[in-house]
Parts: structure tokens; sequence; C-alpha cells
């Protein structure tokens, strides 16, 4: 969504997978869903922006905090890799 400055209104992270798709199967990786553990802490995500702020009962277990923060680290690596590589295909075009 950086590549074409999109600002999307929606919090659904579900949706921007396959808006991401099309700019690097890369990204398609971050949150994998291969077992009941992946797909639980990635439905946590998903709810984790309305549920914490209107349920007062949401909750998250410091294993599953952990878990989501190495995967958000992931996903902060590689939207920096691929956004320097494009810089850097600009600036070629440049030269």
């Amino acid at each position: 969504m950086v590549f074409t400055n999109y600002r999307p209104k929606s919090h659904k992270i579900k949706e921007f997978g396959g808006m991401v798709k099309r700019f690097s199967m890369e990204l398609t990786t971050v949150f994998p869903q291969n077992t009941d553990t992946e797909k639980e802490c990635f439905d946590l995500l998903c709810r984790s922006y309305i549920e914490a702020r209107y349920n007062k009962d949401f909750s998250i277990s410091q294993e599953q905090l952990e878990y989501l923060i190495s995967r958000v680290d992931i996903l902060k690596d590689i939207t920096e890799r691929l956004c320097k590589e494009k810089i850097a295909e600009y600036d070629t075009m440049t030269e």
C-alpha cells in the first residue's frame, strides 16, 4: 500500500493480504495459518484493534503477544526492504 499511497479507512487486516500480494508474495507469509496456534494468534490480531478498545474482557497471553510482536517485526523488516528496493529502482530511472 506504500507503493500506491493507498490509505485504507478499514482496520480489517485480512483484507490487506489480498491487496499486498500484487507487490510481494513474501508479505503473505508473515502471518502463517498452518497450525491452530497461528490461526488463533492471527484472529486475535484481527480482532484486537476494536476489542482492545471496547471490550473490557479482551485479553492476550504473554506468549501470544510475543509471537505477534515477532511476526510484526518480520513484517516491518520485509516492508522496509521492499521499500528500499523500490526507491533504488526509482533512483536508477532518474540517472
